[in-house]
């Protein structure tokens, strides 16, 4: 159980980060550079050559077989093909190999390896006279061979796999532009913010990526640094959770790279609506409701009161009156009375003092 582990494990780490050394595991097949530079750590493990056109360089890869099995396994050169979301990825095997994979020449095209053993495999890259200045990428390849058989049913071979990148000197050309930057509801039914990067120029760029997402404080903060590959678009998918009360935010990205003349950063912004729960609604429909009746109910005395200053009398205070024998002797509510004249507490009136006395008329006395 735990060998199969390990192998699935080899395999996701193939499929979901193809730009760097796989399968390395304690049980597994793997690979490394024979002879990384002291001046690169890079080199540790990927394969990086600087070469002209027409002109060749000599390397190795350590071919390891970490299980306790004597295995089998195919060493090949291939070419690099576009993933999913534009990342690197390498073709399979029984793929055809037509662009730079075929500058690659490997003096065994596969080992037999006793458990813990490894071996350097010798390889040559040959850049072709007509090759292009800038990146070229391919990739070193070991896989473990498996004998068809007359068994029904898949044959899987994992596989592990490193980067070669050539460089050809000439006019560099270093271009990056953010192509996109939404806001997405993904498939399960979280929210996402996804990037797209598109590199238009002939190398790779290493980039470092912030985004920051923003509503009355910071909700949501991510770094990150990928490499662009040249020529070519790449998408990055941010989970960046939920808030269940919704809301209006406002996204920020920085991508920042060694751009033609230096460092240099492009950014983007993004203003996008978080749809509260349903829960939520619930609560803010309920608030809503409430706010109306009362808006309603203040409403409606304001024009009550609106009418009753309209059809009024006035009425001069006698002595022994009080706020309260006045409403009484004219049918009203001594509050209203008070309201209509401005009377504050204690609301003393004195003889001589002029009242408004309203006239109200049927339902309008219960004002």
């Amino acid at each position: 159980m735990k060998k199969i582990k390990t192998v699935l494990f080899s395999f996701l780490l193939l499929v979901l980060f193809p730009q760097t050394i796989f399968a390395i595991g304690q049980e597994g097949i793997g690979i490394l550079p024979a002879y990384p530079r002291e001046d690169n750590k890079r080199t540790e493990s990927i394969f990086i050559f600087e070469l002209a056109p027409g002109t060749n360089a000599q390397d190795g890869v350590v071919v390891m077989n970490n299980t306790n099995e004597t295995k089998t396994i195919l060493v090949y050169a291939t070419d690099t093909t576009p993933s999913s979301d534009g990342a690197f990825a390498c073709k399979q095997f029984s793929e055809k190999v037509e662009k730079e994979g075929t500058w690659y020449k490997l003096e065994q095209s596969e080992v037999t390896l006793e458990g813990g053993k490894n071996i350097i495999v010798p390889f040559t890259v040959t850049i072709p006279e007509n090759s292009s200045v800038g990146e070229h990428n391919a990739c070193i390849v070991v896989q473990e061979k498996k004998e068809t058989g007359n068994n029904a049913g898949v044959n899987l071979s994992f596989r592990a796999a490193i980067r070669s990148v050539v460089t050809i000197p000439g006019d560099v050309l270093k271009k990056l532009e953010i192509k996109d930057f939404l806001h997405i509801k993904n498939e399960s039914g979280k929210n996402q913010l996804t990037l797209t990067l598109k590199n238009e120029g002939n190398v790779s760029l290493d980039t470092s990526i912030i985004i920051e997402i923003i509503t009355s404080k910071l909700f949501y903060s991510n770094t990150s640094n990928f490499t662009i590959l040249n020529n070519n678009e790449q998408t990055f998918n941010f989970d960046i959770g939920d808030n269940p009360w919704g809301g209006i935010y406002k996204a920020f990205v920085t991508v920042s790279f060694e751009g033609q003349n230096g460092p240099e950063k492009i950014t983007k912004e993004r203003i996008f609506v978080m749809v509260p729960s349903v829960y939520a609604i619930a609560l803010y429909a309920t608030i809503l409701i409430i706010v109306i009746a009362t808006l309603l109910l203040i409403c409606g005395s304001k024009k009550k009161l609106k009418i009753a200053l309209k059809d009024s009398e006035e009425y001069v205070v006698k002595n022994g009156d009080t706020l309260n024998s006045i409403a009484k002797d004219h049918n009203l509510k001594w509050k209203l009375l008070a309201k209509i004249n401005g009377k504050k507490p204690p609301y003393d009136v004195r003889e001589g003092d002029r009242l408004l006395i309203p006239i109200i008329k049927g339902k309008d006395k219960e004002i």
